[in-house]
């Protein structure tokens, strides 16, 4: 982890209330334990790794602990916070010896949210752009990083279509970088720029870019062609120019006008905010008079553009959070009117715990497959972009009611997250497998902005049970 002021600066705090408090986790035992960190207090960003060991006199089970719930068993584990565990974490480690004796070590470690950089500047804003065939595009985003030194530098990565553009870097203190776009076909681009200033933490912008067709130019008729002049008897002479043609006149038929049809857009009643249960789809529209008018509407969800050319729009209220829906009208390119929705998508309410569960089912027989490893990791992603604790809860990512609870306050802090796992590795050993992955996590806070947070590769064991596949008990949470 790098030293720097805005990190120590708010861990200094904390840490001295920790102190304050008189909280130490080093006890004198006999015999000694040694370990890795050595210090009782330690401070990491999300999405750093943390290697703790320990070496203990004899033969003895090691069962290592974050607030007294068992994540792991060896002479060494390491430690990889989620953006959900921000803030203070016990890590305990608990040695058992062959005589029954119990030794033990406990560490703070205090997990700061990771901060990507910020974008002070960003033209055009991002969202929808409009532009016509042929004409050139213009991006810029201008960057800086909180206290960052001289040295530190922050990256640009551009793409179109998620295909690689242009990158370029510059001075963390304040940075911008500028890209031309030309000669994109008609239809709906995006267009996207990751900053980044160590590779883990990155904030996003992106625009919805569509290209307009340019309009075909009229074609105009070629003059008439001057008749033929007949051949003369008389041999020619260089210096008498034969005589022109009368011009010949086309008549031109006077210009055309179209009518111009006057329409306006009506408002229809109902609430403008409004509260929706999850997974309830909703309808928004609207109404133009006169009803035949050739109107043009523009749909747009989170400033997003969407697919629909009519005046209705079916949401699907499946993220939890806030969503703005608005539409405006034009006709003959001219707006003529528009509206706009609020709309709070709100999540139902876990079932209560059962006193008694029901009875599991019968268990599969035959062992893991590949392909059914690597389904369970993409269910396993797509759990996390849903918010689904219950789901989440079911693969053994959360194991008691305190990780439910501290996951819902980390789904309500942002508006909307998508999570990609990309498999590294995997070893399958009959119902129980051990897999390597990457998770990246894309997020959305409730003013609008976007960062991604590359998460170190996890280890990880799974296994079936009667339940379902899961996280191995002792295998760690992902």
């Amino acid at each position: 982890m790098r030293g720097r002021g805005r990190t120590g600066t708010a861990l200094a705090c904390v840490l001295s209330g920790l102190l304050a408090a008189g909280r130490s986790g080093w006890a004198a035992v006999d015999p000694p334990l040694a370990v890795v960190p050595a210090a009782a207090q330690v401070s990491m960003r999300v999405g750093d790794s943390l290697e703790f060991s320990a070496v203990a006199p004899g033969e003895g089970t090691f069962t290592w602990l974050v607030w007294g719930r068992a994540v792991a068993h060896g002479r060494s584990w390491t430690y990889v916070p989620g953006p959900e565990d921000a803030g203070w974490q016990q890590i305990t480690l608990l040695v058992t010896d062959v005589a029954g004796r119990e030794l033990r070590r406990t560490w703070d470690v205090g997990v700061v949210a990771a901060v990507p950089p910020e974008l002070v500047d960003v033209t055009p804003p991002a969202g929808l752009v409009e532009r016509t065939e042929g004409s050139d595009l213009h991006f810029a985003v201008a960057a800086r990083v909180p206290a960052a030194r001289e040295r530190d530098r922050v990256r640009f990565e551009w793409t179109v279509n998620d295909q690689p553009l242009h990158r370029d870097d510059a001075p963390a203190t304040s940075a911008t970088s500028r890209v031309t776009i030309v000669a994109l076909p008609p239809g709906s681009h995006r267009v996207s720029v990751r900053v980044s200033e160590d590779d883990r933490v990155a904030a996003i912008a992106d625009w919805t870019l569509e290209v307009a067709a340019r309009p075909t130019p009229a074609t105009t008729a070629p003059p008439a062609a001057a008749p033929p002049t007949p051949a003369a008897t008389a041999p020619p002479v260089a210096s008498i120019r034969p005589p022109e043609a009368p011009p010949v006149t086309t008549p031109v038929a006077p210009p055309t006008t179209t009518p111009v049809v006057a329409a306006e857009l009506v408002t229809l009643p109902g609430p403008r905010v409004l509260e929706q249960p999850q997974g309830e789809p909703v309808v928004f529209a609207v109404r133009v008079e006169p009803p035949d008018a050739p109107v043009v509407f523009r749909w747009a969800v989170d400033g997003r553009r969407v697919r629909v050319r009519g005046p209705r729009l079916d949401f699907d209220a499946r993220t939890p959070g806030r969503h703005r829906i608005a539409v405006t009208a034009a006709l003959g390119g001219r707006e003529i009117g528009s509206d706009a929705w609020t709309v709070d998508v709100v999540a139902p309410e876990p079932p209560p715990l059962a006193a008694t569960p029901p009875p599991p089912p019968a268990p599969p027989t035959g062992g893991l497959a590949e392909e059914e490893v690597r389904r369970w990791l993409d269910d396993y992603a797509r759990a996390w972009s849903r918010k689904d604790v219950s789901a989440l809860r079911r693969m053994g990512q959360v194991r008691s009611a305190d990780d439910a609870e501290k996951l819902e306050r980390y789904f309500q802090s942002v508006s909307d997250i998508q999570v990609d796992v990309r498999l590294r590795s995997m070893r399958i050993d009959g119902a129980r497998a051990s897999v390597e992955f990457e998770r990246i996590d894309t997020v959305t806070d409730p003013g609008g902005r976007k960062q991604e947070l590359r998460l170190p590769p996890l280890r990880k064991e799974i296994e079936r049970t009667p339940q379902g596949i899961r996280f191995a008990d002792h295998g760690g949470a992902g």
